[in-house]
């Protein structure tokens, strides 16, 4: 059979409307604003628009306008940044998903990549077989307010279509450690 080739060659940027599927409140989605000419790539009102670009809010739907979800109109997940070869494939629409924030490392350097590689957590958000704690230990990894289980797609946080998912997905509280404070002898009180 044949074999990849093994010099990258460029395929360029990417982009997907985010979310997938996306459509305004008239219920008008991303095609059609591309198609009638509503937009243009640079996310200013297109020719056939009639209104400003303050107009494009009239028509938000899941907290979005056709400038911020439709790559038609500037807008949508931009993945890449023309690094992409010809032997990488690309996520499909319903299961894109970015480390965020980008470029994240734990308090111990690690990113999400080592994490991954280790397997110390799963795509579930659950330690990994070679992580060696519970759900509570990942909080001692914690950086930027983040831990691998929010930052991490691997660990299964991340954007996903743009979207976190620790809205949907249970989390531990982070812990503080607070000493215990007992009275002795208990219910001691004072005369």
């Amino acid at each position: 059979g044949r074999q990849p080739a093994t010099t990258p060659e460029p395929l360029g940027p990417r982009c997907v409307d985010d979310p997938v599927g996306w459509a305004d409140s008239d219920g008008d989605s991303c095609s059609a604003y591309q198609g009638n000419d509503w937009c243009t790539p640079e996310g200013q009102p297109g020719p056939n628009f009639g209104g400003s670009i303050e107009d494009f809010g009239i028509f938000v739907n899941d907290g979005r306008m056709a400038l911020t979800a439709c790559c038609a109109c500037g807008g949508g997940l931009h993945v890449g940044d023309g690094n992409f070869t010809t032997t990488t494939t690309l996520p499909s629409p319903e299961s894109t998903c970015l480390d965020d924030p980008s470029g994240w490392r734990d308090s111990d350097g690690d990113d999400c990549e080592k994490y991954e590689r280790n397997q110390w957590c799963t795509a579930d958000g659950q330690p990994g077989p070679n992580f060696g704690g519970s759900l509570q230990d990942f909080e001692r990894f914690l950086h930027d307010g983040q831990t691998a289980l929010t930052a991490c797609c691997a660990c299964g946080g991340g954007l996903h279509n743009g979207q976190t998912r620790a809205a949907t997905t249970a989390r531990p509280a982070p812990t503080t450690a607070q000493p215990v404070c007992t009275d002795d002898p208990e219910g001691w009180v004072d005369s």
